[in-house]
């Protein structure tokens, strides 16, 4: 769209600078504000969607993705709260700013706040106005355990108001900026995709094959694995390995993590393209000579044994002198006969990624335990090989997590615009 000729301070500091002949207006007067109730429907055998923050999945929300639906006698019994067409919801606790319009009457969880908009408030121009304002709500939350957001709060939020017109006008601008950056995001989401496959091939090839075409080659004597350079055995990695052990939950749990200290490495951290400290937790170094089992060494191999990432593996640095893990993670300390950074390309390898498949166990939540991960099974060539395999991989996987970087950052950027920060600008 073309800029305003004339601009002004709205006074408002989320919104800074709007066009001229734009308004300012509190959002509680031009919506009518629903919050939900609290209770859980009893039965779910009826015709209106019961949605939760899980059913959000673009700018409309009709039906929930587990057909939970409730009757109109539920609905009255429970005084529940029937969103009307054209409700924009805004989540109010826990992911603050997402967004979408209601596309069929439905019900939902205390997850929202629903703003039904009166005349002259256009739903899809509220829709991009609430994501704009999302930073600036989130900044206004309260509560120390579960954040959330008031129907007062939303009702005095200040809003820009254009003119219908405008709104439209805007909102179909949106509509069509958005659908060419999320064709963008899926180009550079598949182009990272493609990019994470060719990655692990190099490091299958290299870990299973060796770095020369024409070595000589015999067969492993396990089907699932094949041929082998001729020179290299077959192990197990306890035969190897001089630790495998889990950490421990500290006592008091996160209530004892503090501003700085020992880090704390979370199955959230451990990556298999390295160590993510961004969000790291930290202990006391008191806490931590409590937990001297579970502390982590420089040249040890981390793996994720719980939870959606299980079998995430990360090599820990030198430059990480001191630090401890969580019952989530494992430590593999190995012996002379493995380097480290071999142990974890391997790990990370498909033939690895495999063994952590088949010997996951547990029913309620699937876990690794030490002695399974003691069983796997390895390919091992001698140390001076396991060296120019380590180097190949390093160097070449460092590329690729460059360009992988790229590409994440940019989708970063185009996440960012026009859906956010944009709106009073237009």
């Amino acid at each position: 769209m073309k800029a305003y000729p004339k601009y002004k301070d709205s006074g408002i500091e989320w919104i800074g600078e709007m066009p001229a002949q734009w308004r300012v207006q509190l959002l509680g007067s031009t919506s009518t504000l629903t919050v939900p109730m609290r209770d859980k429907p009893r039965v779910f055998d009826g015709e209106i969607p019961w949605v939760r923050i899980e059913d959000f999945n673009g700018k409309y929300i009709s039906d929930s993705k587990s057909e939970q639906r409730v009757s109109s006698d539920i609905v009255k019994e429970m005084n529940l709260k029937v969103y009307p067409l054209g409700t924009v919801l805004c989540s109010c606790s826990c992911t603050m700013g997402a967004t979408a319009i209601v596309a069929r009457p439905l019900v939902s969880n205390q997850t929202f706040i629903g703003i039904s908009p009166l005349i002259p408030l256009f739903s899809d121009y509220l829709y991009y106005l609430m994501q704009a304002a999302s930073d600036w709500l989130t900044s206004l939350a309260s509560g120390s355990i579960q954040q959330y957001l008031s129907r007062n709060l939303f009702s005095r939020l200040r809003i820009p108001l254009p003119e219908m017109s405008e709104q439209q006008s805007i909102a179909t601008y949106l509509d069509r900026k958005t659908k060419q950056i999320d064709g963008l995001i899926d180009k550079k989401q598949n182009q990272i995709d493609l990019l994470r496959e060719q990655r692990t091939a190099v490091i299958n090839e290299a870990v299973t094959k060796g770095l020369n075409p024409k070595a000589k080659m015999k067969d492993s004597g396990i089907e699932w694995i094949g041929e082998i350079p001729a020179h290299w055995s077959v192990t197990k990695l306890k035969f190897h390995a001089d630790k495998i052990g889990s950490g421990v939950t500290p006592r008091g749990g996160a209530e004892v993590y503090v501003d700085s200290g020992v880090p704390l490495l979370r199955s959230q951290n451990v990556h298999f393209d390295g160590l993510k400290l961004d969000d790291v937790a930290y202990i006391e170094k008191e806490t931590h000579e409590s937990m001297s089992g579970s502390a982590v060494q420089p040249d040890d191999v981390l793996i994720n044994i719980t939870g959606a990432s299980v079998g995430r593996c990360a090599y820990v640095p030198k430059s990480l002198s001191v630090a401890n893990v969580n019952q989530h993670v494992c430590i593999i300390r190995s012996s002379g006969a493995i380097k480290p950074q071999y142990l974890n390309f391997f790990l990370s390898s498909d033939l690895g990624q495999h063994q952590v498949l088949i010997g996951l166990t547990g029913a309620a939540r699937e876990g690794l335990t030490n002695n399974q991960l003691g069983n796997f099974t390895l390919l091992l060539p001698n140390v001076e090989e396991q060296l120019q395999i380590m180097s190949y991989l390093e160097n070449i996987t460092s590329e690729f997590d460059t360009m992988i970087t790229k590409e994440e950052r940019l989708i970063e950027l185009l996440k960012w615009s026009p859906k956010t920060g944009q709106v009073c600008k237009l």
